[in-house]
């Protein structure tokens, strides 16, 4: 199964939303860790967003955010369109940010 990595703060909002754990990257004060729950993962967010990560399932693919893409420029939203460049330009925190509203849609 391909696996998505996300990063930073969109790791931990899509973990709170889905009730998983998230990892740690070693650092120099503290080897990885993984089990962290979304608040203790903030915590460590604040000093360091990149030391964290989470695993996903690849679910979405570049043809569904440039659909959502095209979608967003219809409707005006600059922002999300530009989100949706950066993720199809391999930014993982933006991706990120599109798997959240392409599943959220899904759900509607």
């Amino acid at each position: 199964m391909t696996t998505e990595t996300l990063t930073g703060h969109a790791a931990i909002d899509y973990a709170e939303a889905h009730g998983l754990k998230l990892s740690k990257h070693a650092d120099p004060t503290e080897g990885a860790r993984g089990g962290l729950s979304p608040i203790d993962a903030f915590e460590v967010a604040v000093e360091d967003p990149s030391l964290i990560w989470l695993a996903i399932p690849a679910t979405i693919t570049d043809e569904q955010i440039e659909a959502l893409q095209i979608e967003a420029g219809g409707a005006g939203d600059a922002e999300q369109v530009a989100i949706c460049e950066r993720a199809l330009d391999g930014d993982a925190d933006a991706r990120g940010e599109c798997v959240d509203v392409i599943c959220e849609a899904r759900l509607a």
